[in-house]
């Protein structure tokens, strides 16, 4: 049996997904069945590219703050130090 070629267009991820999510297995089956090898791993290099910049969004403003936090306390650890031998003299 020769594969067809499928256009890999965003209506037919979002079918293929809402077929997932429900669990039809035979119609996820039928669906995938026509698929390339190739095919299947854009869809999952779109999922994984996704999933990772959602991932970037959360993780770069907590590293942010986190690195605000250390060098701020550097800063005191070093900073009153200095007022209280200024204010000594």
């Amino acid at each position: 049996m020769k594969k067809k070629m499928i256009e890999l267009t965003k209506d037919y991820i979002e079918q293929l997904k809402h077929i997932i999510e429900q669990k039809d297995d035979a119609q996820a089956q039928a669906l995938i069945h026509d698929l390339y090898p190739a095919d299947i791993a854009e869809l999952y290099q779109e999922d994984l590219d996704n999933r990772m910049s959602n991932t970037l969004s959360i993780l770069e403003p907590t590293l942010v703050i986190a690195l605000s936090l250390v060098v701020g306390f550097i800063l005191l650890s070093v900073m009153l130090p200095l007022v209280g031998i200024m204010s000594s003299i």
